[in-house]
């Protein structure tokens, strides 16, 4: 039985070192990636289910929510979000 997808995100991104500050909480169908910088949740990433095992991946810009043309499994958009994007979760 595959874990529950945050479970899945939370497992991976806890492999990866230096990114102990990122936090995920779960919000309809989708996961978001935050970290709590003085108090203030800091939006980084999101992962939005397009089905069961469909996830497409946003990233946080100037307040907003923007879609890239990545669409895969949580696995997937994860190798993507900590090679392509690894800036996005920086403080």
């Amino acid at each position: 039985m595959r874990p529950a997808p945050a479970r899945e995100l939370a497992s991976l991104l806890a492999k990866q070192p230096g990114l102990e500050h990122i936090k995920i909480k779960k919000h309809g169908d989708n996961l978001i990636l935050f970290s709590d910088e003085g108090g203030q949740p800091w939006n980084h990433a999101r992962m939005s289910a397009l089905g069961r095992r469909a996830w497409v991946l946003s990233l946080a810009m100037r307040g907003r929510w923007e879609k890239t043309p990545f669409v895969g499994s949580i696995g997937e958009l994860t190798e993507v979000l900590l090679g392509t994007f690894a800036g996005y979760l920086e403080i």
